[in-house]
């Protein structure tokens, strides 16, 4: 049956109200957050029964997400080595044991110690993370924000703090940014607390794209995706300890995904990519033979080698393709 003309104008008039809610600035944050929560809270509360209040040594100190096989994974940060590690909900605990943790992302990986497998997250997520699309976080209990994705693949460095605008809070300069680095991770505009670090970020079908990692600037935050945790699950699995704070292979550029390539938009002043050669706007092409396209790639190719290792780096430069060997360094 065809649809009459009546309610395709209907149909149009629902999506134009909809999207005047969404940007008209007569309606405060508060309700288009109650809009988002009701319209996302029945998926949010599905998607809640994989995930579990992390508790280390009887206080609950944040999140963890569980992936299958009874697996669970959270933030490195919230585990100390020698701890007690449960997993909680409601009256339910578990018992966890760390085994491989990723310094370069603040992971680790938990074995949940439970006699039945546990509702768990995919691993498999084809769709690709895009600019725009709606993100939401999810705890134990539900939704917890609700927001939408504005970068992919981001480096993250420490920055100085203090100055007079932060003293009064101007600018958005107070409570900002990353005390460590961070490898890869997208930002989106819906931050969680700090107790609520480590829990799920799905998409708006309910699929895990991701964890939150920290807040990032007023407003926003930091989260590592589902494709990077896919990277190193079989690693952590192991009980692997990757990219350790002492001893990392380092080139020294920061760089960005383009359509065109892996863009160097920045050296580090004297490291190892500046003295070798490498200059701003080159492109990345591959690292000892290898093919590198993107800042993930570029990771996983640099934890094959070694501090103090010569390394062929191709890369083009205008329309010249051009390989030269750099001594790779070695940062904490």
């Amino acid at each position: 049956m065809q649809p009459s003309k009546f309610s395709w104008f209907l149909r149009l008039r629902v999506h134009f109200l909809l999207a005047l809610f969404l940007i008209s600035p007569l309606y405060s944050q508060q309700s288009r957050e109650k809009f988002f929560r009701q319209a996302f809270a029945p998926l949010a509360q599905k998607a809640a029964q994989k995930v579990f209040w992390l508790y280390i040594d009887g206080s609950q100190v944040g999140y963890a997400v569980v992936l299958p096989g009874n697996y669970a994974i959270t933030l490195s940060s919230l585990v100390p080595s020698k701890a007690v590690v449960e997993l909680r909900k409601g009256k339910i605990a578990y018992r966890a044991k760390p085994l491989g943790r990723d310094e370069s992302n603040d992971l680790v990986l938990l074995k949940v110690k439970a006699s039945s497998s546990l509702p768990a997250f995919s691993l498999v997520n084809k769709s690709k993370l895009q600019v725009g699309q709606i993100l939401i976080s999810v705890g134990a209990r539900g939704l917890l924000t609700v927001g939408v994705l504005s970068a992919v693949q981001r480096q993250v460095r420490p920055k100085k703090r203090g100055g007079l605008f932060s003293v009064f809070g101007f600018l958005g300069l107070t409570h900002t940014g990353a005390k460590r680095s961070y490898a890869n991770v997208f930002q989106h505009d819906s931050p969680v607390a700090s107790h609520q670090y480590g829990s799920a970020v799905v998409d708006s079908k309910g699929r895990l794209v991701g964890i939150n990692l920290l807040n990032a600037y007023r407003g926003t935050g930091y989260g590592i995706s589902l494709s990077y945790i896919r990277s190193v699950f079989e690693a952590l699995k192991k009980g692997k300890r990757l990219s350790p704070p002492t001893g990392q292979p380092y080139l020294g550029v920061y760089v960005q995904n383009t359509p065109k390539g892996l863009k160097i938009i920045s050296l580090v002043p004297g490291g190892p990519a500046a003295k070798g050669g490498l200059q701003k706007g080159d492109y990345l092409l591959a690292i000892g033979g290898k093919k590198v396209s993107t800042i993930q790639d570029l990771l996983v190719r640099l934890r094959q080698q070694k501090p103090g290792q010569m390394v062929d780096i191709t890369f083009r430069r205008g329309k010249q393709i051009l390989t030269i060997p750099i001594k790779l360094g070695s940062k904490r």
